[in-house]
């Protein structure tokens, strides 16, 4: 994996984490003793977390730190579905498009 990528695939994956376990950027910050804002560019793939606070995030999300950083490792069904919906939504309407004649021809 690109090691730009690495900062943005393990932010999106805490992010879906967190929803899962119900917990807010404020509540989940909180509990491994970040700033609500640190923890946001985290999520956003714009800061790498020290290895102290993705082990604690890896601690309060109940799982391997491994996991947190195999790519090909089990996404739930919900969170999948979430993570599509959020980049189909973050695109413009002609990506959209493009994104709906792709599914469709997947589905034919």
């Amino acid at each position: 994996m690109d090691e730009k990528v690495l900062p943005k695939y393990l932010g999106e994956k805490i992010k879906i984490l967190r929803k899962s376990a119900k917990l807010t950027q404020e509540e989940f910050s909180e509990r491994i003793g970040i700033e609500p804002q640190n923890l946001s560019r985290i999520e956003r793939g714009l800061n790498f977390p020290s290895l102290a606070t993705f082990l604690k995030i890896s601690e309060v999300l109940n799982v391997k730190p491994n996991d947190l950083l195999d790519v090909d490792a089990y996404v739930e069904e919900e969170a999948l579905e979430q993570t599509i919906l959020d980049i189909v939504k973050s695109q413009p309407l002609t990506q959209k498009r493009i994104i709906y004649k792709l599914i469709k021809a997947f589905t034919e």
